[in-house]
């Protein structure tokens, strides 16, 4: 195993068949930073974009340059590196820091991340993306998870020091685990507290029907016709409210309005009160 650490420096040089505009988009878009960092990536002056990484990361960077057009210089890091004479440094310029903000985002992780939209504020304060506080923000906080879920790898990223691209992956699939675990407990709880309310639903029910008051859709049913049938005999003058009540439905019967007076099935039976049906056991 390689054990060398490297450092990557870019001097500007580009691959031949690329100009330097199309170049600099490239780079530009890959790793998210302004016009005014890409200029100082190609002011003639050595850039050290990173420091003391392992062979892996080295070459998975300087493949992202050259696949832009551009060319880095993968320096291995020995014990001791031989100082600068002082007439070296007097010819050459000091090379250009690419600073920790302006560090690269690679394409590996540019994707969309689950545990940031599931778990929002939890998985942003773990990863220093304290932007997802904001979902505590009335109309603001409904965007919110959305956001993380898109940029919440690449702010991860720029937040946190990581040793490599395998490294943030170990981590993120920790937090995806316990962003599944957390679904699977939610909807645990949710069945749980379902089959609860329906169990009380039914023990409800049982307590009213032994109490003879019992929730009859069949009871309502005919309660429902016969109502029909009472306004509409009142509508044509075939009844009035002279009638009596108790004979009221006898007289349905008997004019047409109902071709048999319904029974509940419960043992009730149906009268007319003030032209309103009522049922002895399930509306006394």
């Amino acid at each position: 195993m390689n054990m060398a650490r490297y450092k990557i420096v870019f001097t500007g040089q580009i691959i031949e068949g690329n100009t330097i505009g199309d170049v600099k988009k490239r780079i530009e878009d890959h790793f998210k930073i302004g016009k005014e960092k890409i200029e100082r990536l190609f002011s003639g002056r050595p850039v050290l974009i990173r420091k003391n990484v392992d062979f892996i990361t080295a070459r998975r960077i300087q493949s992202i340059f050259q696949k832009a057009g551009a060319l880095c210089q993968m320096i291995e890091i020995k014990d001791e590196e031989p100082k600068h004479t002082q007439s070296n440094e007097n010819t050459a310029a000091p090379p250009v820091v690419w600073k920790e903000e302006e560090t690269f985002v690679p394409l590996e992780i540019l994707h969309w991340n689950w545990s940031a939209f599931t778990l929002t504020w939890i998985w942003g304060l773990g990863n220093k993306v304290y932007i997802s506080l904001l979902s505590f923000v009335p109309v603001i906080g409904m965007f919110i998870p959305f956001l993380l879920g898109w940029k919440g790898n690449e702010w991860a990223w720029r937040k946190n020091k990581w040793e490599n691209v395998e490294n943030f992956k170990k981590v993120q699939k920790k937090w995806l685990t316990a962003t599944i675990a957390v679904c699977l407990v939610g909807v645990i709880v949710s069945i749980f507290s379902i089959s609860r309310m329906f169990s009380r639903l039914s023990t409800y029910q049982q307590l009213l029907e032994t109490s003879g008051i019992t929730v009859n859709s069949s009871c309502t049913q005919n309660r429902i016709n016969i109502q029909a049938a009472v306004n509409q005999a009142y509508l044509d003058g075939a009844i009035t409210k002279e009638d009596r009540d108790e004979s009221i439905l006898e007289t349905l019967a008997v004019l047409g309005y109902l071709s048999e007076i319904p029974k509940c099935h419960s043992g009730g039976h149906y009268f007319i009160k003030n032209g309103i049906v009522h049922c002895s056991i399930h509306d006394p």
